[in-house]
């Protein structure tokens, strides 16, 4: 009787994912033009505030004002450098790829940053797993248990994350949910196995 062969780390291979650079382009055109415009604002009513007394101001409303403003510049500029890093993202001229190897997953955030999820961490359970309500928008837990695994990635979870790192796959990635199975399969395999271990 033959063994099975055992995927150790070193037999897995790394797999590149294009990315779809497009994935921000809409969240980019809407925070730019809309921090530019609330920074804009400001710099039109700031210079007429008057911190100084005058017989028709007590300053009181002038400095109440101004701190407004000064919040609404921090929101400002906060949105304009998150979309102009995303209209960067679409212009960068490197090439961008989620990458999966034998220790991470690591996905582009944008040409100045990226997540690393490690495997170890990460827990993956197909729909007919879980409860209902822990389903995200996109899981359809009527699916055949036989057909799931092999049309769909079960529901990733990494402790780093708020969200599903599904939802951070299907942002970016350049590829249907049908070939990213195919592609992530070993990882994901070796993921539950290790969470059958412990559990």
């Amino acid at each position: 009787m033959s063994e099975q062969p055992v995927d150790t780390p070193s037999s897995l291979p790394t797999v590149r994912i294009p990315v779809r650079r497009t994935a921000r382009l809409l969240r980019g055109l809407l925070l730019t033009p809309l921090g530019l415009y609330l920074i804009n604002l400001i710099w039109r009513i700031w210079p007429s505030l008057v911190f100084v007394p005058t017989a028709v101001s007590n300053r009181i409303t002038d400095y109440a004002l101004a701190v407004v403003l000064v919040l609404l510049a921090a929101v400002g500029f906060s949105f304009a450098l998150a979309g102009l890093r995303w209209l960067l993202f679409l212009f960068w001229p490197a090439r961008l790829h989620i990458v999966a190897d034998s220790k991470r997953l690591c996905i582009p955030t944008g040409p100045i940053g990226r997540l690393e999820l490690d495997w170890e961490r990460m827990s993956a359970r197909y729909s007919f797993e879980v409860e209902p309500e822990e389903l995200g928008e996109g899981f359809d837990s009527l699916m055949d248990e036989d057909e799931e695994p092999s049309v769909r990635l079960p529901l990733l979870r990494h402790p780093a994350l708020r969200t599903p790192v599904n939802d951070l796959l299907t942002a970016f990635a350049g590829l249907e949910e049908g070939r990213l199975v195919g592609l992530l399969r070993p990882y994901v395999e070796r993921v539950r196995r290790r969470q059958a271990e412990r559990d």
